[in-house]
């Protein structure tokens, strides 16, 4: 929903968000990150345990993922 859509500018959206942050002592909702899946948390994992897999170069990698030499790759 645009501010034009329920008659505020961009400047008076912006001066009720700040009157909003003022009021509540912080922004008024939460923020959050979009969390990592289980496949992404296990590859992160296995890097910093150093058991990750290291190609010479980008073509090498591609190569060895498309010949199937990379194990546990996922698509």
């Amino acid at each position: 929903m645009s501010g034009d859509s329920v008659g505020l500018s961009p400047s008076q959206a912006l001066k009720l968000f700040a009157r909003a942050v003022i009021n509540h002592g912080g922004i008024p909702f939460e923020l959050k990150a979009r969390q990592p899946n289980a496949a992404t948390v296990a590859a992160i994992k296995e890097l910093a345990e150093g058991k990750g897999h290291k190609s010479q170069s980008v073509d090498e990698l591609i190569n060895e993922l498309t010949e199937g030499k990379v194990q546990n790759a996922q698509p």
